[in-house]
């Protein structure tokens, strides 16, 4: 029997997550001064030996947590942005767990593989962790209570698993949800590029699930199976931290420009978004159609103007991180869509798409579909192909690249539609949107899943680019 997937290591945040409230180095008169303490109902406190007041109290489970990870063999961390290490350290010392080998109790620092105590972002802390464990970092699970901490899910690729506020420390529950979440993470993966250098096709399976706009930059990380690069003061659009992508290509042709007028065209490039594997996406990755309900879009508007300060940039990054968690939830409660899932919207039309400078051709009385990919999914599941904005606006009038009409798509590729979706397209969008054309089984012309000359075997294919007509040497990473 195969021994089953789990991740390699497993981090904690300390503050709200091992105990609670905040171990605060201001009002405890250092490690010297602290000494265990467990109440009548059993619970194990860290109190400080000149004011019993001032404690924190320790989660009920962690001890049972960690003899779990003890005894699966994973890796033990702890990323706090605690200022007193020492404090900290010592209150570990004092915590407890049973070794699940001797069956005795051992001090929980004895287990811990990475200690990053430091008051600072915790992408650096993570940053270290892999460069010293060697592990990717989508072998990593991290608690915490703190939503502005998904950064190291959204930038990193660290599985996050919030620790809600009212359970105040982590709970056996909320240690299985965060296994199930990584668990469901790792089944969206397929391992991206050449499996075997006579391989010519090294994803026979993928299949084109729209465009997007972009510069080179990020149209070099997309090619190579990586998510969007990480920005010092990211601005997500409404709905959060991902990959924006649409099925028609006009609405990547206007996205490709803007904001980027003043750059030069050379930098203009058009992505087409392939799944590595159409099945992995099809069954195993959730998606969702979702109206643009207000309060669960992402505020990301700034409470001041000119430069922020930094107060005012981590009040933003709070806000936007909220707005996650919050949308997040509901999704799961209200439908049973769990984290990673896909998000499909319509979009309304936008002024600037009228301006003669974008040449693009766009109906201004129809919204239009976007798809919204999350980070995790972008480094599981996806990759792209770059074209020079020019050179798809050729194939574009050729018919190289065509719409691929999402809502026919709702059936094959398993989209959830809640009727709070279809009630706002009837009334925005006609009540035949979600109607098939009857052209094929999802209601569209057939697109081909294996995108190789029609009646051409995969494996006699010559090349993805070349059958296209596209000069495979404009491409890094070319299939």
């Amino acid at each position: 029997m195969a021994a089953p997937i789990q991740p390699k290591l497993v981090a904690f945040d300390l503050d709200g997550t091992v105990w609670y409230p905040w171990l605060n180095s201001k009002i405890f008169h250092g490690p010297d001064n602290l000494e265990p303490f467990t109440t009548q109902d059993g619970q194990l406190q860290i109190r400080d030996k000149k004011n019993h007041a001032t404690h924190v109290t320790l989660s009920k489970d962690i001890g049972r947590i960690i003899t779990d990870l003890v005894k699966r063999n994973i890796q033990i961390a702890i990323v706090s942005r605690n200022d007193d290490k020492a404090l900290c350290d010592r209150a570990l010392f004092y915590s407890y767990a049973n070794d699940p080998h001797t069956n005795k109790p051992v001090s929980i620092i004895k287990f811990v593989n990475y200690d990053e105590i430091i008051d600072q972002s915790k992408l650096g802390h993570f940053k270290r962790i892999q460069q010293w464990s060697g592990f990717s970092y989508a072998d990593m699970l991290f608690f915490d209570d703190q939503p502005l901490n998904m950064e190291v899910e959204t930038w990193e690729g660290v599985t996050f698993q919030l620790i809600p506020h009212g359970h105040n420390s982590i709970t056996w529950a909320d240690y299985t949800a965060g296994l199930e979440v990584w668990q469901r993470n790792r089944r969206i993966f397929v391992p991206f590029g050449p499996k075997h250098p006579t391989v010519v096709d090294h994803h026979p399976n993928r299949m084109l699930i729209g465009y997007a706009g972009t510069d080179h930059a990020t149209a070099k990380e997309y090619v190579q199976g990586h998510r969007r690069p990480w920005t010092e003061h990211p601005r997500p659009a409404r709905w959060g931290n991902a990959l924006y992508a649409s099925d028609d290509p006009q609405i990547a042709f206007f996205f490709s420009q803007y904001m980027r007028e003043s750059e030069s065209p050379s930098n203009l490039f058009v992505c087409e978004i392939f799944v590595r594997d159409k099945q992995v996406f099809i069954d195993e990755l959730a998606k969702l159609w979702f109206y643009p309900e207000p309060k669960y879009l992402t505020n990301n508007v700034p409470t001041g103007t000119g430069t922020l300060t930094p107060a005012q940039e981590t009040e933003l990054a709070e806000r936007i991180a909220e707005s996650q968690v919050r949308r997040d939830e509901y999704f799961k409660e209200s439908f049973k869509i769990f984290k990673p899932y896909a998000l499909f919207s319509r979009h309304h039309y936008m002024t600037e798409m009228g301006k003669p400078k974008y040449q693009v051709d766009i109906n201004p009385k129809k919204r239009f579909t976007e798809l919204v990919l999350y980070p995790m999914i972008q480094d599981h599941l996806l990759f792209g192909q770059k074209i020079p904005l020019e050179q798809a606006r050729k194939m574009a009038k050729t018919g190289k690249l065509r719409p691929l009409h999402y809502e026919h798509h709702v059936k094959d590729w398993k989209i959830t539609v809640p009727q709070e979706t279809i009630a706002d397209c009837n009334k925005h969008d006609g009540v035949d949107f979600f109607k098939p054309e009857g052209h094929g089984p999802s209601g569209m012309p057939h697109q081909p899943s294996q995108p190789v000359a029609p009646g051409q075997p995969v494996a006699q294919a010559q090349s993805y680019n070349i059958l296209r007509g596209i000069d495979p040497s404009e491409y890094m990473g070319s299939i």
